[in-house]
Order: structure tokens, then sequence, then C-alpha cells
């Protein structure tokens, strides 16, 4: 019984690293554009960290991961490394990991303001820290002897001997989407938008970020955590791209609501202290342009990657007019931009068609609750 007990866990064990689902080991031997998008980045991320030589880090929460995806990792020399709900403490520690063994030359940090409260400080569990340290019994345990990385790696064998008929052709767009890609993704988004999720899904999601924002403490400490975090990767001759990504007005009516606006203005200055950043939030076309938000806190990967080409100075001028909202809504924010940016960021510009009720009466029925 142990003879055959050890036969089964060994052979699952083979599967599971010829397979490799999570990326975590350095040799494929089946092709990476079988991988599945990462479902567990928290399991793989951390491992792929260490291993991966990428030349852009991205790092930042779900919204990054998931407005700014990579199919299968690591491609195009970019490396996605953001967590859902990351902390700052998250973030600041896997930039360490990254400067030691990545050694990426260029940091794109998506800032969020959620994440400088007292109460998102420290790890959201301990296994996160754990993998980015290198624990080699948990690396074992996860890529090799867990029943799930099992079923992950029968399904990856599968698709691979299915051949690439089935695969989306997202797997093969370059990071940063080109124009014509963006082009014909926004003109036809496809997947379900905020536009079309019905009310009950959207005030379920809207009590999770009424109670967040109700609460909020901003920290003084996890501030100088960023600060010290952005000037270790400059020192390490990273160069540093910081952006405040789009957030949609429900989200800045609950701000504002919660009575969070005035301490939100306030970080926004106090990020020039680190140095200058692009701003995509704030009051403004994308954030009440509800096909371009899959729910109401994450954008759609269209819009995340039309970030990118413009944070990294390659233009989106072929992209077409709706992305247009995107290209308009971001602000390069300097010691002599910040005045002016900050004063037509507030709906005071709008007229009471583009306020749009709809948000702060559904933000106000939810806080009333």
């Amino acid at each position: 019984m142990l003879l055959f007990l050890l036969l089964v866990v060994t052979a699952a064990a083979g599967v599971s690293r010829i397979a490799n689902p999570f990326g975590i080991w350095r040799s494929f031997t089946v092709d990476k554009i079988y991988l599945k998008e990462i479902k567990a980045p928290r399991v793989s991320m951390p491992y792929r960290l260490r291993r991966e030589q990428p030349s852009t880090l991205i790092v930042g929460s779900s919204r990054t991961l998931d407005g700014m995806p990579i199919e299968y990792g690591h491609r195009d020399g970019v490396l996605n490394a953001s967590l859902p709900g990351a902390t700052l403490d998250e973030i600041a520690f896997i930039i360490k990991v990254a400067i030691e063994r990545s050694r990426p030359t260029r940091l794109i940090w998506g800032v969020d303001f959620y994440a400088f409260d007292e109460n998102q400080a420290g790890f959201r569990d301990s296994e996160t820290r754990s993998r980015l340290e290198g624990d080699t019994r948990l690396l074992i345990v996860e890529s090799l002897l867990s029943m799930e990385t099992f079923e992950l790696s029968r399904k990856l064998l599968a698709r691979a001997i299915a051949g690439q008929k089935g695969l989306s052709p997202e797997r093969e767009l370059p990071v940063p989407w080109s124009e014509q890609d963006i082009r014909a993704s926004i003109e036809d988004p496809g997947k379900i938008g905020l536009d079309r999720r019905d009310r009950v899904a959207i005030t379920a999601s809207l009590k999770t970020w009424t109670d967040l924002y109700s609460n909020y403490r901003f920290s003084d400490r996890l501030f100088a955590l960023y600060r010290s975090a952005v000037a270790h990767a400059r020192q390490a001759g990273i160069e540093v791209i910081l952006y405040v990504p789009p957030l949609n007005r429900y989200e800045l009516e609950i701000i504002r609501q919660t009575g969070r606006w005035e301490t939100f203005q306030r970080w926004k200055r106090q990020l020039l202290t680190v140095g200058p950043y692009w701003d995509f939030s704030g009051y403004n076309e994308l954030s009440r342009s509800d096909p371009l938000f899959s729910d109401p806190v994450h954008f759609k990967p269209v819009v995340g990657h039309a970030i990118l080409r413009q944070i990294l100075g390659k233009g989106c001028a072929e992209c077409g007019d709706r992305a247009q909202v995107v290209a308009d809504a971001g602000v390069w924010v300097s010691a002599e931009t910040v005045d002016r940016h900050l004063a037509a960021q507030t709906l005071d510009g709008f007229s009471p068609a583009q306020q749009d009720l709809r948000y702060s009466t559904l933000v106000e029925g939810v806080l009333r609750q």
C-alpha cells in the first residue's frame, strides 16, 4: 500500500514538474503559450520573480494585474508582478527581491490610494512573504506535491496536445498592444463591461469599498515606505515610472461621500515629493466610460495597454477616437501642473448631465445601508 502511494505521488510530481503550470521552473517542456493566465498570482509570481530576468517590471494591485495582463507571464521583456489586494509592504518587498534577483532596468508602479490606509499595512498572508524569500520546502510542496498543481498540469498537457487552434488571439499580442490591436479591441469590447452589470452585483462590490474608505486612515509610515522603495529602485539604476490608475466614478463617489476627497487630493500632492507621475484618476470622461471597466474598480486590458503605450512614450495616434478618452485622462503631474490638474479633477467643471447622478445616488444608497 505504501509503495503504491509512493508511486502515485512520484508520478503526480513528475507530471507537475514536466508541465510546470505556474511557470515556476526555468525549463519548459511544454510551450509557454499554453500556460493559462495565472489564476493564483500569489503562488506563482513570487517564484517567477526570483528566476525571471525581465527588463521591465510592473507592480501594483489587481487593477494593474488585470488591467495590464500578460497572458503567460513574462513576454517581450515585461513581467507583471502585481498582486490582488497588494499592500505597500508587499510591493516594497517585491521591489527589493527584484533588485536582488531579477535586476530589471525599468519599474512601472500603479500607485493606489487605498494602499496608504493604515488598515492595509503588512502582508496579506505569510505564505506570500515565504515564497518571495525563497522557501524551498514551500516551493516543493506547491509545485510538485499539490493535487491542485497536478490538476492544472493535466489540463495544461491536454491543451498542448490539442494544439493552438483553441487559444485566444490575445496570446500573440505584443506588450504593450499595438495601436491596431487597441483600436480593434476598444471598438469591439467583447467581454461584458460595467455598463452591462446588474445593480445587485454593482451594489455588492461597492459595499466592500464603502467599508474600506469609511474607515480609511492615511499612514505616514506607509508613505515613508513608498518613498524608500522608490529611492531604493532609483539607487539601483532603475528607471521608475509612477502612475495613478483610472478610477470609475463609483469609487470616486465613495471617496467623496465618505469625506476622503481632501485626503485623496492631499495624497496626490504628496506623491510629488517622491517625483512626477502620470495620473489617470479623478472626475474625467474615462471615469464614466463604463464599457471600459469590467467592474466598479477594475479597468479593462485595452485601457491598460493604451496607458502603457502612453507612459512609455510610444503614442496611440492610430488607436482610434474611442481610445482618445484614455489619452485625455492621462496627465503628467509635476510641480508646474499640479495646482491646475487637481482643480480640474473635481465635479465643478462638469454640466449636470456629465455629473451623472446614477453614480452618486447608488453610492448614497449603499452608504445609508
